[in-house]
């Protein structure tokens, strides 16, 4: 399924994050209502404070990194990074950085925001296959409908011409 889809590239964008950067990463998703969801995330653990979850939704509403590492709301405990796909923002990533690794490096900003660019475009064509999928369900549905409703009416024909036949 593509929430499936979109778990399984935050565990692999989680893991290419901790090599690349020293850092958590964890995804938010938005909820149907269009807002960000601390609840809709890649990873069962949640790293950042739920009170962040209004710096997660400016990153998304703005499509701007925010938190730590620039310079709007810097006292966060994470950086969040706007997942910005061809024609909108899809979600959220959350960098968490150790101790040891404060993400003072343009270098490593530039990286992740490539990682979220990447994971965007993988949760796009997730949701495009799911659509694709869905609509050959539906035109396939539409096709038994029609061949039953032709081979009802086909059986339904004769009697109805003797009928038609005997009453006049």
């Amino acid at each position: 399924s593509g929430e499936a889809n979109w778990v399984d590239a935050g565990r692999k964008l989680d893991r290419l994050a901790g090599e690349a950067a020293g850092a958590k990463a964890v995804l938010f998703l938005p909820e149907e209502t269009g807002r960000i969801s601390f609840r809709r995330r890649s990873s069962d653990d949640l790293p950042v404070p739920t009170s962040e979850e209004p710096i997660a939704q400016w990153a998304f509403d703005h499509a701007q990194p925010a938190g730590k590492g620039t310079s709007t709301l810097a006292g966060a405990s994470a950086l969040y990074l706007p997942l910005k796909g061809s024609q909108q923002v899809l979600g959220v990533l959350a960098v968490i950085f150790s101790a040891q690794n404060s993400m003072h490096d343009p270098e490593q900003q530039h990286l992740l925001e490539i990682f979220a660019g990447q994971t965007a475009l993988a949760i796009e064509r997730a949701k495009a296959a799911a659509e694709a999928r869905n609509a050959q369900i539906r035109a396939e549905t539409e096709q038994m409908r029609s061949g039953l409703l032709s081979a009802v009416s086909h059986d339904l024909r004769t009697p109805l011409a003797a009928i038609t036949g005997a009453a006049s």
